[in-house]
């Protein structure tokens, strides 16, 4: 049935003289909950007038009867029309066509913000609801952590600032809660402004004065009167506010008068304070306005192009969707929102749409998806990623252009659809594309990366909007990385904690993991009373911020059928950055089935948005840039943002390319030099305007629709879904090439992360072979501020020293756990820090690199074969520096055709370091280079990583050899052990210097800047221990280079006609 326009007359049953006079005042009831739609508008002209109730609704029986309830209807609830308060005053009828019974009301405005509950005769339990509203609302909220949990939400038409405001309260205690009972409380608002930097301890201190933009007088105030009162005197407008024992108890609802959240004496940014009859603060919250969420799905698969964007002003507010789709070619059926964002492809063939990967249809409030049959139904009756059902299915189209209000589509709360991905089905019911939805805002992200006995990933990501009121995206995918516990594990307890790792604990898993610490708690919510119930999904802001499983539930660990477990969660107050950030903590998985002791721990880095630079143009003239910038992991797809400006082309460019390795020192773009197009996945042919994934990753030019061709320059900005910068397929450390007309390579240059940007270090470590086998393999990482790490890049180009035609296949080749000592048995074992299981083995590959060995290099990329030439690949799981760092080890390469015998090693030495030269008796013709480098850290007392040596003379006797420290704390371990050696100080065992015997050791000194004009004729390096030394240095004349012996030490220091040189690293020399 359909009921249209009628009219009441509301004369003045209701008598509140505070409500002022408002002319045409319209209020909109929308419905779309349990089979009724449509609109009921109430509108008046004038206070005291009658009110004309108009609109259609449709899903009615044939008799249906309406009533006002005090609350407003919330949208991110399954039963929106469950817990609206009682009936407020006698307003109601039926609604039989024609048949409206007259009410009285003498304004309108009394009603605003409440809701209008219409009932199904026929089906009394069939409760439809809508909030009494203008078409366009400001909301604002202040929530509340400390002490007080919960929030207040104001709601003010945004046309006139002089509009009633609703206040909609629903607050509760978070400590003391065993002997906690409802309690009556002062509520006020100040001046403060609190800033998001500002700690909980400090948002209730300085408050200032009670907040009063129109300079009230406060005299006569009550709930009847507002005129006089002062803005942020809520106690004396509307009485003391209700602090219940748990979320929901008790929720009360006021209209305010004489408070503003629009442009003129704005509430926005003060501060909320609940306090005693004295005015003592309890708890205090700023007030911050929602800002609209947006969010955007860019499609470019299988031929089919276009985007589907998402609006939502707040959570009390419909969604706006629009979508716009080409390249159906009517064989689309379904699209649905489903749970889990898109994986990064990593094969060819790989079904990325899958079960597997991206889950089922979302689904949280458990709505059977067979039934209503699509588009019979309201929104809520569907699955809320059910876009088909709601807004029409594909079937037959060409393409699709529609909008959409939906009220079933939060981008705000736990609920949030942001994150997960959108999958459109073939006709069939089989998945065709899929992608993940993106907030259109900046965003922060962590990661913590587990490696043992866990693997996997919990990645955080938090959009840069409204502040603390941003949601923390929570995505995870988790395995086993041994074979002790094949299948899977239910019921694990997972929180974050306060500390770091203390890696000094190796992975001896029951100390690492007790190390971080006790549970994130910085708000001090009381764990007594009913914790375990109250704290819950619904109710997160009564669980300890860290409690993760109590936000969320508890994890599952590895599938029933041996894959990956995927879960996603949205948290509403996981903060990534400001005071409480949980940036620099750690996140501990417990034993399965609820158990206490700690399995698996990971530090939460910060994952910067990485941005590429161009460096090293083969043509030293040349000028352009291209950034490619994405924020998304390396295990997740997602979109980068590509930015083209190249100059000096003259007409004559056509192909941009990248290619799959990077530009040597010889500046050459040649196949031999930098390879052909950097193609993964092996995409064949370059089809013409065609989506991202049917081409090369490599191809810019395809792509981006020959944009080369016969231009003399190029400014050009895109998006890209098919150019991952992090991960196995990263192009970061290969080239681009710019090809001339005629296919010929023109220019080329590196591609390398921009450090400005995400303020990494980068560092680069060789491996050098020069004997049967000649070449390197190179090494190449970021660290970050925070300790966070980036993937690390391997070139390895090796061949035979003798015949450089000969090419042999297979060579498996893996980092090893120690310096060699002689020959390559010397090496150890692979190097396996995480204890990686090698039962069930073959789960290892390319595709699942936490799997592996850290070592295992030719199970993680490929086996290789010697005089083949280069080949690069991205490690996911290769640390250079720092803990489980891989400097000071070796590689090992075996015998071809997976051989298992050794055939060639070399150290794995840092490019960039603070060097120390010692000189001591050696009984041995080589130096035991692990034992040394225990002793060393031992001496300094640290550990053996971000250090390697090499060995500079053969014994037994006097022999020298280069302590090289690299990672963050290289120059103060130098300067430690430089020390040590100037004072032989005996820790250093039988690595102590023998000057007595050995005399000082020599060494050259690298990298000496003479300025432009100084000539540098010879200098004098004093020799603390055995007296003066002197040395005659070789002349080096107006360079800016050069190299010559002399002594490592600290400073430069003027004596007499000479200097001393004491410091070996980017000095200057004056004459």
């Amino acid at each position: 049935m359909t009921w249209t326009e009628a009219h009441v007359c509301l004369s003045c049953l209701l008598s509140l003289a505070f409500l002022p006079v408002v002319s045409s005042t319209i209020l909109k009831a929308k419905f779309d909950t349990n089979g009724v739609s449509g609109t009921l508008t109430f509108s008046q002209r004038s206070a005291g007038l009658i009110t004309i109730i108009s609109g259609s609704l449709t899903g009615l029986s044939s008799t249906a009867t309406w009533e006002i309830r005090t609350l407003p209807v919330r949208l991110d609830v399954a039963d929106r029309c469950g817990r609206l308060g009682q009936r407020y005053t006698a307003l109601g009828g039926t609604l039989p066509v024609g048949n409206i019974p007259v009410a009285n009301l003498n304004d309108l405005n009394t009603i605003y913000g409440r809701s209008v509950v219409v009932t199904n005769t026929q089906n009394p339990t069939m409760l439809s609801c809508a909030t009494l509203e203008a078409d366009d609302m400001i909301t604002m909220t202040a929530r509340f952590k400390n002490t007080i949990g919960g929030e207040v939400v104001f709601r003010q038409p945004s046309a006139q600032s002089t509009d009633p405001i609703s206040i909609y309260v629903d607050l509760y205690h978070l400590k003391d809660i065993s002997t906690a009972t409802d309690t009556f409380r002062k509520w006020t608002i100040y001046d403060k402004e609190i800033q998001d930097s500002d700690s909980v301890e400090s948002w209730c201190q300085n408050l200032g004065n009670v907040f009063n933009p129109t300079s009230a007088t406060g005299t006569g105030c009550s709930p009847q009167s507002h005129q006089n009162c002062k803005a942020g005197d809520l106690s004396g407008k509307h009485s003391a506010v209700t602090v219940s024992t748990n979320k929901g108890s008790v929720v009360q609802m006021f209209l305010d008068t004489k408070l503003s959240i629009g442009a003129m004496y704005s509430a926005e940014g003060k501060t909320l304070v609940v306090e005693t009859t004295g005015s003592v603060p309890v708890a205090c919250a700023k007030i911050i306005k929602y800002s609209t969420r947006t969010a955007k799905v860019m499609i470019s698969r299988n031929d089919i192009k276009g985007a589907m964007s998402f609006s939502q002003k707040s959570p009390f507010d419909w969604t706006e969707v629009s979508v716009n789709l080409t390249g159906l070619a009517s064989m689309a059926g379904g699209y649905h929102i489903h749970n889990y964002p898109v994986p990064l492809k990593m094969r060819k063939g790989q079904e990325i749409c899958g079960q597997e990967y991206v889950g089922g249809h979302f689904n949280p409030f458990n709505v059977d998806g067979t039934l209503p049959a699509p588009r019979a139904g309201t929104k809520d009756q569907y699955e809320v990623g059910d876009l088909s059902n709601k807004y029409g299915l594909l079937n037959g189209l060409p393409e699709l252009i529609i909008t959409q209000a939906d009220s079933n589509l939060p981008l705000f709360g736990m609920n949030s659809v942001i994150g997960r991905s959108v999958v459109i089905h073939k006709q069939s019911g089989s998945r065709w594309i899929c992608d993940t939805i993106e907030s259109e805002a900046s965003v922060l992200q962590a990661v913590a990366t587990f490696k043992y006995p866990i693997i996997g990933y919990i990645f955080l990501r938090q959009p840069q909007v409204n502040g603390p009121l941003s949601e923390t995206q929570v995505y995870m995918e988790l395995d086993y990385g041994n074979s002790a516990t094949p299948m899977a594990t239910v019921d694990h307890n997972w929180h974050i904690h306060v500390n770091r790792i203390n890696e000094a604990f190796g992975m001896n898993v029951s100390q690492r993991c007790s190390s971080v610490g006790g549970h994130y708690n910085p708000y001090s919510v009381d764990l007594g009373g009913n914790y375990g119930q109250q704290c819950n999904p619904n109710n997160q802001l009564r669980c300890e911020l860290g409690d993760l499983s109590g936000k969320h539930g508890k994890l599952n660990v590895r599938t029933q059928l041996g894959g990956k477990t995927r879960m996603f969660f949205t948290d509403t107050d996981l903060p990534l950055s400001g005071p409480n950030s949980v940036l620099g903590r750690s996140i501990v998985i417990h034993n399965a089935n609820s158990g206490a002791p700690r399995l698996a721990c990971a530090n939460l880095y910060n994952t910067p948005t990485r941005i590429t630079k161009l460096e090293n143009w083969s043509k030293s003239s040349y000028t352009g840039t291209t950034v490619f910038n994405s924020n998304t992991p390396g295990f997740l797809d997602g979109p980068t943002s590509v930015s083209i400006n190249l100059m000096g082309l003259d007409g004559m460019a056509s192909g941009y390319h990248v290619h799959k390795y990077p530009v040597p020192s010889t500046a050459s773009c040649s196949a031999t030099s930098v390879g052909g197009h950097y193609n993964p996945l092996s995409m064949v042919g370059t089809p013409a305007d065609k989506t991202d994934d049917m081409y090369e990753i490599g191809d810019l030019s395809g792509k981006y629709n020959n944009l080369l061709n016969g231009k003399s320059s190029v400014m050009w900005t895109s998006v890209d879904t098919n150019l991952p910068v992090r991960g196995s397929h990263s192009v970061v450390g290969r080239s681009v090439v710019v090809h001339f007309n005629n296919g010929t390579r023109w220019k080329c240059a590196n591609i390398v992360e921009d450090t400005t940007t995400s303020g990494g270090e980068m560092f680069t470590a060789k491996v050098a072979f020069k004997g049967e086998v000649v070449g390197n393999i190179i090494l190449t990482q970021y660290q970050y501020p925070d300790g966070g790490f980036s993937d690390t890049g391997i070139l390895i180009d090796l061949k035979y020293a003798s015949n450089d035609t000969l090419i042999t296949h297979g060579h498996k080749w893996h980092v090893h756990e120690k310096p060699m000592t002689g020959d390559c048995n010397s090496a150890g074992p692979h190097y396996n820090p995480f204890m990686v299981d090698l039962t069930n083995y073959t789960e290892c590959s390319p595709y699942n690199q936490l799997r592996c060995e850290a070592g295992d290099l030719s199970s993680k990329t490929a086996v290789y074969d010697i005089g083949y030439g280069k080949r690069f690949y991205t490690d996911v799981n290769l640390n250079i520096v720092e803990d489980f760092g891989v400097v000071g080890r070796s590689i090992v390469i075996h015998q071809a055709n997976n051989g298992g015998p050794r055939y060639v090693c070399g150290d794995i030495l840092p490019e960039t370091s603070y060097s120390e030269r010692m000189n001591f008796q050696l009984s041995t013709v080589m130096v035991d280079k692990s034992s040394m480098m225990t002793t060393i850290a031992a001496a300094l007392n640290s550990r053996p990583n971000n250090m390697a040596l090499m060995q500079m003379s053969d014994g037994p006797g006097c022999v020298e050899v280069d302590v090289m420290f690299t990672g963050a704390n290289a120059e103060r371990m130098r300067a430690d052990l430089h020390a040590m050696v100037m004072r032989n100080d005996p820790t250093l065992g039988v690595y102590a210097p023998s000057p007595s015997v050995c005399g000082a050791a020599k060494g050259y000194v690298n990298n000496i800047v003479v300025p432009t004009g100084v000539s540098l004729v010879l200098c004098i390096v004093i020799f603390k221990r055995s007296g003066p030394l002197f040395i005659k240095l070789p002349s080096c004349s107006n360079s800016i280079l050069c190299s010559f012996p002399c002594f490592d030490a600290k400073l430069i220091k003027k004596q007499h006609s000479y200097f001393v040189i004491e410091r070996l690293r980017d000095i200057y020399i004056f004459q």
